[in-house]
């Protein structure tokens, strides 16, 4: 009997240790799983966080690219916008230096909306800025002026060199202006009234202008007055043709 309850205290005693055992297997492993995660864990977390910060710092990037874009497309835009609005007041100051008008505030528009690479256009607005406060005459004015009013002062004054009777006067005035064709053989001076009445009639104002800019003599102060209203056409009309050039050359980059 005594045996018997000394081998159930040793079974009991081994149940014990084993049972020990397994609680000491189960809390080094435990034990072991806290350290793994102690130690390797920090290592884990900082890839993570590299990862992190690489996205970041490609999505930074990604932002900056996206605003770089969005300020191009707005300064387009602008670009765009600003040259339509010059491109407008071009025309319409190129429209009314062909008028007698004065374009003094279309001028100032136009100067308003220069920009620092408008170097050729401030030349142009230089080149108008003397006639826009008075206006110039057109080539209608001026054809029409020396026909009317010029060409009977210069017959006059070339029938006076050649001779001062009325009668001399008439035919040379009917010989300038009505049959020029049929005239026997007009002095230098008349064939230069009549050949540039006819660059008149074509509008050819500059043609007319260097045969009228070779009268001498009497004939020479007549003209002085004209001559200088025609110059400034010519100047305007030169003005003319580089705006048009630019106004066609702005809307292009539109």
């Amino acid at each position: 009997m005594k045996i018997f309850f000394h081998l159930i205290n040793f079974i009991r005693k081994q149940n014990k240790l084993i049972v020990g055992l397994l609680i000491l297997i189960s809390f080094s492993f435990l034990v072991g799983i806290f350290l793994y995660k102690l130690i390797l864990a920090p290592t884990s977390l900082k890839l993570s966080t590299e990862q992190i910060l690489n996205r970041v710092t490609q999505l930074e990037t990604a932002n900056e690219i996206i605003k770089d874009k969005f300020a191009k497309i707005e300064n387009n835009f602008n670009n765009q916008l600003h040259n339509n609005k010059l491109a407008l007041a071009l025309l319409h100051l190129r429209d009314i230096t062909q008028t007698h008008a004065t374009f003094i505030a279309e001028l100032n528009l136009v100067r308003q909306l220069l920009m620092p690479q408008h170097q050729q256009l401030k030349k142009i607005l230089a080149m108008l800025e003397p006639y826009a406060t008075t206006g110039v005459a057109t080539v209608a004015e001026l054809r029409d002026g020396f026909g009317l009013i010029l060409v009977p002062k210069l017959q006059t004054s070339l029938a006076e060199d050649n001779d001062k009777t009325w009668i001399n006067w008439a035919i040379n005035w009917l010989n300038i202006l009505v049959i020029p064709f049929f005239s026997p053989q007009p002095n230098p001076r008349q064939q230069l009234v009549i050949l540039a009445t006819d660059r008149l009639t074509e509008d050819n104002l500059r043609g007319a202008v260097e045969l009228i800019e070779r009268l001498d003599g009497t004939a020479a102060d007549i003209v002085v007055r004209w001559l200088k209203e025609a110059n400034a056409r010519l100047t305007v009309d030169a003005a003319y043709n580089f705006l048009s050039g630019i106004t066609v050359e702005l809307l292009g980059q539109s």
